[in-house]
């Protein structure tokens, strides 16, 4: 009974953990994950090489090389992690299009932090070879960015979800945060002559929830 219990405990706790990750409405994922990149474990082997050095010969030169090295690898994987944490998708909407038309994504994305500016972001969306990358957000900044993407076929769509990475500075960590939404997009039938788009009944059940995850300006375009 005391293991059940114990187990139950421990089963409640990962899970109040896990779900802290993800914002309840949109799946969206708050802390970023974070891996060495190849260049990041080479430079990590190469201090355990560094210590061995140390411990074999016991020259503390060698220690404080290594000890120096070791404290730049924890910083830059602190400013990795700061570089894409306090980033936030404000709006993200994709109008309907035509089959034989790009489509395009406007998203808004601010930066909440307020002294320190993310660079050299890179958004990839899911199930595409669409991504963008973004340069320089400053401190409490907004901007919105728009990707063309291409669907053939025809139909209703989920929305993509979008993976933001980066690899900033020096480029040996790799972190990465996932966002979801729970919306979808039209895809008309290929055209024939110069078609309009259709208008698309209004949910007015539907339209607070609509405007929470893309904004009321994006709402407003429906």
């Amino acid at each position: 009974n005391l293991v059940k219990k114990w187990y139950q405990k421990l089963s409640i706790k990962l899970k109040s953990q896990f779900d802290l990750r993800y914002k309840k409405d949109g799946k969206n994922q708050i802390r970023p994950y974070i891996v060495p990149s190849r260049f990041g474990i080479y430079f990590g082997l190469g201090i355990l090489v560094l210590l061995l050095l140390a411990f074999t010969y016991a020259n503390q030169l060698i220690y404080l090389i290594a000890f120096f090295y070791a404290s730049f690898l924890f910083i830059v994987m602190h400013l990795t992690n700061n570089n894409i944490k306090y980033l936030k998708i404000e709006n993200y909407y994709i109008p309907p299009f035509f089959a034989d038309q790009k489509g395009k994504i406007f998203i808004t994305i601010k930066n909440e932090h307020l002294k320190f500016s993310s660079r050299f972001i890179e958004l990839n969306l899911d199930d595409s070879k669409a991504k963008k990358e973004i340069k320089l957000i400053k401190p409490l900044e907004s901007i919105m960015i728009t990707i063309d993407f291409e669907e053939k076929q025809r139909g209703l769509f989920p929305y993509p979800s979008i993976k933001m990475t980066t690899k900033f500075p020096f480029e040996i960590f790799y972190s990465w945060k996932k966002l979801n939404w729970k919306l979808n997009y039209f895809v008309y039938p290929t055209r024939e002559g110069e078609l309009a788009l259709p208008s698309l009944p209004k949910d007015k059940s539907n339209e607070k929830a609509i405007e929470k995850f893309i904004g009321p300006v994006f709402a407003e375009l429906i």
